[in-house]
């Protein structure tokens, strides 16, 4: 999935993400009914990065979207 400044997406669960560019060009979804899905699904802010906490996100994370997200995650 390739995101752009100012792009609108709505997840499967009704949920509508804003997509925004930061000043130093990186892009940022900080839409707090994303955030409240997001830990839902298991994701803990600053607490994601070992592989258990990982693989329990992952299992949540359909497969087509899964090197997308481990591409954000790990910062590539």
């Amino acid at each position: 999935m390739d995101l752009k400044p100012s792009q609108k997406i709505v997840l499967n669960n009704g949920v509508t993400i804003s997509v925004r560019e930061t000043a130093d060009g990186g892009l940022v979804i900080d839409d707090q009914a994303f955030i409240e899905h997001l830990i839902k699904l298991g994701f803990r802010p600053r607490l994601n990065n070992s592989p258990e906490r990982l693989a329990e996100i992952l299992k949540n994370v359909p497969d087509k979207y899964k090197p997308d997200f481990l591409a954000g995650v790990l910062g590539k």
